[in-house]
């Protein structure tokens, strides 16, 4: 990344975005990383500087596929959706099936001693098993992938459209703000909003669109909760939830 150091991130190629997104996680020396989707050199970079891999089945086939070259690479705990799984002492994480039309899909939360929050992207809509898990969680990382009519006014093909607003899709910026409006009822406080279409939304659209839903229940942003909208180009603020030495360990990617 040397002789690019004059460049914009959002002007890098998107292997250099996904380098300088590790980057900035690891500039916290976080004990654990929890990666949205695998990165494409995730093998080479296990190579060379050996780590622990947990991953559900499906989700290391997956990453098998994208080896640049033969190696015993196996990952040390399969994740089982459904279960908690300890990563380091007290610190636990829970896969949750999503209704995704990837292989092998799920969001997770992450269980401390004192704390939880979770990690929840890449669903067509909420499952009653997903919400289950959700309520009363301390933060949030929350999917508001596509703004409705960004989605069916743009230059999208009609299956693609189709298949973003499906039940194998993504969350919209309305359905997210009916899940935060769950949440909130059940406890949750802190939200980050995630996984924005490049093409079908902005920040402005998904953070409005939330922020009216919630204030025509008298709900008010700084007051009732908190919440920010993940930026894919610059790293995201983290949230501060209570002293947990575990919780201060995780980062997300």
């Amino acid at each position: 990344l040397a002789d690019q150091e004059e460049k914009r991130i959002r002007e890098l190629s998107k292997g250099n975005q996904q380098k300088v997104q590790l980057i900035c996680a690891l500039l916290h020396d976080p004990d654990v990383l929890i990666l949205d989707e695998p990165l494409s050199g995730l093998d080479v970079f296990i190579r060379k500087y050996p780590s622990r891999l947990y991953a559900t089945e499906q989700t290391f086939r997956g990453i098998q596929k994208r080896f640049t070259k033969p190696h015993t690479l196996t990952p040390d705990i399969v994740i089982i959706p459904g279960r908690e799984t300890e990563i380091v002492p007290g610190l636990k994480v829970k896969a949750i099936s999503t209704p995704h039309d990837a292989a092998g899909s799920c969001c997770y939360k992450i269980i401390t001693d004192d704390k939880t929050c979770m990690v929840m992207t890449d669903m067509g809509y909420v499952t009653e098993d997903i919400m289950s898990a959700a309520r009363g969680i301390d933060a949030i990382l929350i999917e508001s992938n596509y703004d409705r009519r960004m989605l069916v006014y743009g230059d999208y093909p009609e299956e693609l459209k189709v298949r973003i607003a499906g039940d194998g899709g993504h969350l919209s910026n309305d359905d997210c703000a009916e899940a935060v409006k769950l949440l909130i009822d059940s406890g949750t406080r802190r939200f980050i909003l995630g996984h924005l279409s490049e093409n079908n939304n902005t920040h402005e659209k998904a953070e409005q669109t939330v922020c009216e839903y919630l204030s025509s229940f008298k709900f008010k942003k700084g007051k009732d909760y908190e919440l920010t909208v993940a930026n894919r180009y610059e790293p995201t603020p983290a949230l501060r939830s209570g002293s947990s030495k575990a919780w201060k360990s995780m980062l997300s990617a």
